[in-house]
């Protein structure tokens, strides 16, 4: 899973770009997404549980959950990432809450008002884009089931996702991290799986797994090149840990 530390920080931001054929790997960040599908489907994970997202659907995923997205044949897609205090009356609401579903849709009204005026347009102003923003929310907030969700040390859990980000091609250890950031090793261990429900070791290894196989899709480097580049410190230790969590060899994995 990557941390992306650019869609954490920042006051009113917002931005928006469509891709074809979207996929990304699992990723977290501060900041809500939302998606709109103008072509094909896509399948929307978040906290491990996938839905199919299909043409003329929303999605929304909130803060600081885990979540990624897979396209299986086409899809086009538009994706926003914006601050939450776009929408601070919307983002108290939700707070320690997690949505069952991310998927939704709209009536055909609302539905065309928001392509038109939101997905169609870059020109708005901050007040037309805080009520567009709105509007979405509102109409997750009706259709979404919530349950309760509380993550203890969010602000320490970010410190320690953004170490690994800077640190992950080093050999790294929880023991150093919390030296780094001034606590003890067993309670950085409790935020961890508190947040995020794996061990640090677990973790650190998908990290840097994901940061292969995007290099992987991108080409351009040898395999042995790209194992260095993801914090494995051997060829052998990487196709282990790249099978074991994937299912594939980094190879087959390029095929596919």
């Amino acid at each position: 899973m990557l941390y992306q530390k650019h869609n954490s920080v920042g006051n009113y931001t917002f931005e928006a770009i469509v891709y074809d054929n979207f996929n990304f790997v699992l990723h977290l960040h501060k900041h809500h997404e939302l998606i709109y599908v103008l072509e094909g489907e896509v399948d929307v994970e978040v906290e491990n549980r996938i839905e199919t997202a299909k043409q003329g659907d929303f999605a929304l995923i909130l803060g600081d959950h885990a979540h990624a997205y897979y396209t299986k044949n086409h899809s086009k897609v538009w994706v926003a990432v914006f601050s939450c205090d776009w929408v601070g009356k919307f983002n108290s609401m939700v707070n320690n809450r997690r949505g069952t579903s991310s998927v939704f849709i709209c009536d055909y009204g609302t539905s065309k008002f928001l392509v038109d005026n939101l997905i169609n347009r870059n020109d708005y102003s901050v007040l037309e884009l805080k009520a567009y923003l709105y509007t979405v929310c509102a109409e997750y907030e009706k259709q979404a089931k919530f349950i309760e969700q509380r993550q203890q040390g969010k602000d320490l859990f970010h410190k320690i996702l953004e170490y690994i980000s800077e640190h992950y091609k080093e050999p790294i250890t929880l023991k150093q991290i919390a030296k780094e950031l001034g606590y003890e090793e067993h309670y950085l261990s409790r935020c961890f799986h508190n947040n995020i429900k794996m061990n640090f070791r677990q973790f650190i290894n998908q990290y840097r797994v994901d940061c292969a196989k995007d290099m992987l899709l991108n080409g351009g480097r040898s395999i042995s090149t790209i194992a260095l580049e993801s914090g494995f410190q051997s060829i052998r230790t990487f196709n282990r840990v790249f099978k074991n969590l994937t299912g594939t060899q980094p190879r087959s994995y390029i095929e596919s």
